[in-house]
This record gives structure tokens, sequence and C-alpha cells, in this order.
């Protein structure tokens, strides 16, 4: 299973998006699974739409080599970030220098991996593996056979003129864009999430 997630920054502090599940007590990045015929970068847009109530871009992220500062950073690399750069006509700027090197990409910064074993399945050495004890038929062939869950990352903004309030309650229809308004603090079936920054 392939999955896309944000580290949502907030430009104008500085700051970083984190959501809060209230039943299972965890704070989490926004994220979630691949749709068939869908992008990876295009999930990870989704997602945090879908999580976080308000509409986000991705954000380039680059690395500016100078090897000089070598001996200062052991890998020779330090990590910079740039404003989002729409579609433009205009040139691109010649390198400044022969040792540096800019690539405003919305790449994925890391990725991570999930895996869990079969349902009633037992470690028993390096490489064997015990069936289940009743032998009965598997009803989710999913979560019965074990697997993957590998989810990529990427690096987004929030355009925000304010700080957000503390629990919001997105209204959408697909023609026109979100509107947003402040709700009381209810739990739902999924838990109650709030902003955290």
């Amino acid at each position: 299973m392939f999955g896309a997630g944000m580290v949502l920054i907030q430009e104008q502090t500085h700051k970083i998006v984190l959501l809060w599940e209230s039943e299972r007590k965890y704070w989490f990045f926004p994220r979630g699974r691949k749709d068939r015929g869908e992008s990876i970068e295009s999930t990870a847009l989704r997602e945090a739409w879908e999580e976080v109530g308000f509409w986000v871009f991705a954000l380039p992220a680059w690395s500016l080599t100078r090897y000089r500062f070598f001996r200062v950073f052991q890998s020779g690399y330090r990590a910079k970030f740039l404003p989002h750069y729409g579609p433009s006509q205009q040139p691109s700027a010649p390198e400044v220098r022969e040792t540096q090197y800019f690539a405003p990409h919305c790449e994925p910064i890391f990725i991570t991996t999930r895996s869990w074993r079969a349902k009633g399945e037992r470690r028993i050495g390096k490489s064997e593996k015990q069936p289940p004890r009743d032998g009965a038929e598997r009803i989710d062939q999913l979560q019965n056979e074990g697997g993957e869950y590998i989810t990529t990352w990427f690096l987004g903004s929030i355009a925000l003129h304010r700080n957000p309030p503390q629990t919001l309650k997105c209204r959408t229809n697909r023609t026109t864009s979100p509107t947003y308004s402040r709700s009381t603090r209810r739990k739902s079936a999924s838990g109650a999430r709030r902003w955290t920054f």
C-alpha cells in the first residue's frame, strides 16, 4: 500500500502544523492512502487539505553544496527552503557559482515504511512462519496476509494571514472554494482534531 503526507510549515511564523488525535492520544502530520490513478504528489496535497481544512501547496526544498563547508557540515549540504513558484515564462536565473546547484523542485523529503505480520502468524525462527491455529478462512486479505505501508512525505506550506481557531469545521462543495466556520469542540467518530502551531 502506498500513501503520502505533508510536513506543513506556516511561513509567517515558521512553525510546523501538527494534528491531535484525541481518541488514541497522539500527534501526527497530515497523511493518507493513495487512491487508484492518483499521483503521490496529488495524494499529499489532497490529504493535507482533508486533514487540515485549508488549501496547501507543495514547497520546494533544495540543497546548496559548498565544498568549503565540508569540515563544518559532514555531508557538505546545507538545507534551504524556497518560496513556492508558479508557472512562468521567465527563464531560470543562471547558476551563481560552479560549486552551487539550484533545483527548486517539489521532491519528497523522506519516506517511511510500516510493516505488519499476517494475522495469527508467530515468529519461530528467522524465516519460519506458523499458520493460524484455527485454520479459518481469511476474511480480510490485506490484514490477514500482512503487508507493508510506504508513505512518501513532502514539504508544504499554508497561507494564513492569522492563526486559525482552535477547532475548524469545513463546508465545501465541488464548484467553489471551501468556507470555514468556528465550531464547538465535539468528538466525532474519528476523534476531535485540532490545530497546533
